[in-house]
């Protein structure tokens, strides 16, 4: 997709909308074409003069199901309902169906005088559009909550019907079948269940999340009030004691948090003038969350448009139990115009079609390219409990050239922050460490300055909150490392520095300052001898145990990474990265290189062995299923320490993307096999993107560069002009690729400008 973007040029947003449509299976062909017409590179031609009516907009591309049946309508001369027919036809993909709708579409041409072969072409370009214009969603038995009340199945809905949403009443489109599909079954803690395919999105504390990737931790959004029945005055209290008709903490107490900072210097400064607890705020214990007509009363107070917003909203939440895939039966969707949303067995579902896809991916564009520091903080913020996707979007903030500066006691709040051009870490991507921890600690900074030692910070945090494990996290996160004492000694003088500083908090709630404290509250605040560290002398952890300890609590290595003495090698290997999994189709071949960090081993139905393993990479995690037969080769390998070079294909799993691994060896052994990287190379290929400086004045460059390093193995040139790549042999000359080509080339032509390929690489 960013290839085609970048191609495409967009100058407008009905660009953007037509590549979110063709980006999909069978239209996928027509990119080249509708890039080439945009462009004046390929003529915009019609086969009959009424289609340009039609297709001007899109370039002469069929890219929408409007215009295959108002195509249909004019030139077949068939009614509206007609054309809904053919419609349907493409959409169940129904063969005989097709073919009678085909005789009745040449019928009509032909009637209307249109050549025969010219309907033929016509009808030919319709079938390619059969297979990608249509979205695929929800099952035949699923109830939509209507406008007046009542509920109807989704087949039963009807053009101008009024259905409810999460925004209000919309008038609809008339329901379409999307075809056969896979679907599986989401079911909720309050009961209510939804039959969909797992990529139709339901709305979540967390945004629009597809189904098959909703979380245990989420909040689905389901209708609260809907417009039937008789209600009573005076009910609200009595309903959300009785109930679950709370806001969950989730959604509530952080917003709250804000509104109260606001307008008030500290948050207990305002729970004392709103009369309300201070632990309301926090999302800690066993409170599920804060009643509505509470929310409301702040939401006066405060002015908060936001926590109105939450408290007046006709939707509710329901922690989701599970989402189990059966089996394939036909779908159905239908559009909403001017909505997001629609009600369907009670629960908020998504009104997919490609300009809502395309809005976001034009919004989060803009921003990504005009506030890439503030946009990339917010990424992180809103993946915080997923390590892979932080793994990901820090790679990418560094490829950015932006800092993430790693979590500090001194500077970072929960979410991650902006600070120039550099994005502070939140500590709420710290596991262990609670939102009422993290708030204690903001406090005591605010209240008293950066804290200059571990002694310090237990004399000021408040240790009921901040207890044991938080801190020992926040040691082993690095947190502390602005102090100037090593993780080790930090750790080794952790019992120390909490009982003394719980003794100086129960001194200072009892009222008894000792002399020396009361001396120190007059001089300036860190001075020289405040809060010293207890003397305890101990070696700082060697590096492999230190970044154990980080991805112990982060998830992930943050100072450094094992593999990052591979990386150079996983390069020239042509390894993939754990974002390229993603972009990668199914059953495309993958070399990984990487080291085990989880390992099961299970027994299949017929007694043989097989296992399932992760694969830590530098940017992430690879998920590996080994089937018996090459696990009976690997197997050794899979419980060996140390990096290892995998092969394999991409699949597709109820889990998600994983590599059926095929061959997993040592990288030792690996590169034994295959040839030390610039001795047994089979080519070697140079990347040459063409920019301001021109290609010619680019090859001149290359072409010296390698002729100091002449050998035996072939050359490829890759050309990349702004509309095209061109692939030169260099028949004329060969090279050794030894590390001194690859420093060369790269510092000419940039990272990853070089790649070889050896035998047996995927």
């Amino acid at each position: 997709m960013r290839d085609a973007l970048r191609r495409l040029r967009p100058q407008r947003f009905e660009d953007i909308i037509a590549m979110v449509a063709l980006y999909r299976p069978g239209p996928m062909d027509l990119i080249d074409d509708f890039i080439d017409r945009k462009h004046g590179r390929a003529p915009m031609t019609y086969e009959h003069p009424f289609m340009e009516r039609y297709l001007q907009e899109t370039y002469g591309v069929m890219v929408y199901q409007e215009q295959v049946m108002r195509l249909a309508a004019d030139l077949a001369g068939l009614t509206l309902g007609e054309a809904d027919t053919l419609r349907k036809a493409m959409g169940k993909k129904d063969r005989e169906l097709m073919a009678q709708q085909r005789e009745k579409f040449l019928a009509g041409c032909k009637a209307n005088t249109i050549d025969g072969r010219k309907s033929e072409k016509i009808w030919d370009l319709i079938e390619k559009f059969a297979g990608y214009g249509f979205n695929k969603c929800l099952t035949g038995d699923t109830l939509i909550e209507m406008a007046d009340g009542s509920r109807k199945r989704i087949v039963d809905i009807r053009g101008g019907d009024v259905v409810l949403t999460k925004d209000g009443p919309f008038p609809v489109l008339g329901a379409r079948p999307s075809g056969v599909r896979r679907v599986g079954r989401l079911r909720l803690a309050n009961g209510m269940s939804l039959r969909c395919t797992a990529d139709h999105p339901v709305f979540t504390q967390r945004g629009w999340v597809n189904t098959g990737e909703v979380e245990p931790d989420d909040f689905v959004s389901v209708a609260r009030d809907l417009p039937c029945g008789t209600s009573y005055p005076d009910t609200s209290g009595l309903v959300a004691r009785g109930t679950v008709d709370v806001v969950p903490v989730a959604l509530s107490t952080g917003l709250l948090r804000d509104a109260i900072l606001k307008r008030y210097p500290s948050l207990r400064a305002g729970c004392r003038d709103l009369g309300i607890s201070y632990r309301l705020v926090f999302s800690d214990g066993p409170k599920r969350g804060i009643r509505r007509d509470t929310l409301a009363y702040l939401a006066r107070r405060l002015d908060s448009p936001q926590l109105h917003a939450l408290a007046e909203s006709g939707m509710g939440w329901s922690r989701p139990r599970s989402f189990t895939l059966e089996g394939e039966e036909p779908t159905y969707d239908f559009e909403v115009p001017g909505a997001k949303s629609f009600i369907a067995n009670g629960i908020a579902v998504h009104n997919s079609h490609a300009a809502c896809y395309a809005m976001v991916a034009y919004q989060t564009a803009y921003f990504k390219a005009n506030y890439p520091v503030e946009f990339m903080a917010a990424l992180l913020t809103s993946e915080m409990d997923k390590t892979d996707k932080i793994v990901q979007y820090m790679e990418e903030s560094r490829a950015m050239g932006l800092r993430v500066e790693p979590p500090d006691v001194n500077v970072c709040r929960t979410q991650f922050t902006v600070s120039g051009d550099a994005i502070h870490f939140g500590l709420g991507a710290i596991k262990n460490v609670g939102g009422a921890a993290i708030e204690s600690v903001i406090r005591a900074r605010q209240e008293g300055g950066p804290f200059v030692s571990l002694p310090d910070f237990c004399a000021r945090a408040d240790l009921r909150l901040v207890n044991r494990r938080v801190i020992e996290s926040l040691i082993k996160a690095g947190a502390f490392d602005s102090v100037k004492i090593a993780r080790a000694g930090l750790l080794a003088s952790l019992d120390q520095a909490m009982e003394a500083g719980q003794r100086r908090q129960r001194d200072r709630e009892e009222g008894q300052v000792s002399l020396f404290e009361g001396l120190a509250e007059l001089a300036p605040a860190g001075g020289k001898d405040a809060g010293r560290t207890p003397s305890v002398t101990v070696p700082e952890w060697p590096q492999d145990e230190m970044l154990g300890y980080e991805k112990e609590v982060l998830g992930f290595y943050l100072s450094g990474h094992p593999l990052e003495q591979y990386r150079e090698v996983g390069r020239r290997l042509g390894a993939a990265t754990a974002a390229e999994l993603y972009a990668r189709a199914v059953g495309a071949r993958v070399l990984l290189l990487g080291q085990i960090s989880a390992f099961t081993e299970n027994s299949t139905k017929s007694g043989n062995r097989m296992a399932f393993a992760t694969l830590d990479l530098v940017d992430g995690t690879a998920p590996l299923t080994i089937f018996p037969e090459p696990y009976r080769s690997c197997a050794g390998a899979l419980r060996q320490r140390g990096p290892l070079v995998v092969r394999g294909r991409i699949d597709d799993s109820d889990k998600g993307r994983v590599v059926l691994a095929e061959e997993i060896r040592p990288l030792e052994e690996a590169l034994a096999g295959a040839g030390e990287p610039g001795r047994s190379a089979l080519t070697c290929r140079i990347r040459v993107r063409v920019g301001d400086q021109g290609v010619e004045a680019l090859l001149t460059s290359v072409r010296t560069i390698c002729q100091e390093h002449r050998g035996r193995t072939p050359l490829f040139l890759h050309v990349l002009l702004p509309e095209q790549e061109v692939v030169i042999r260099v028949r004329e000359l060969s090279v050794e690729p030894d590390p001194a080509l690859a420093t060369k080339l790269e510092t000419l032509l940039g990272e990853g400008s070089i790649l070889l390929e050896y035998a047996g690489r995927a």
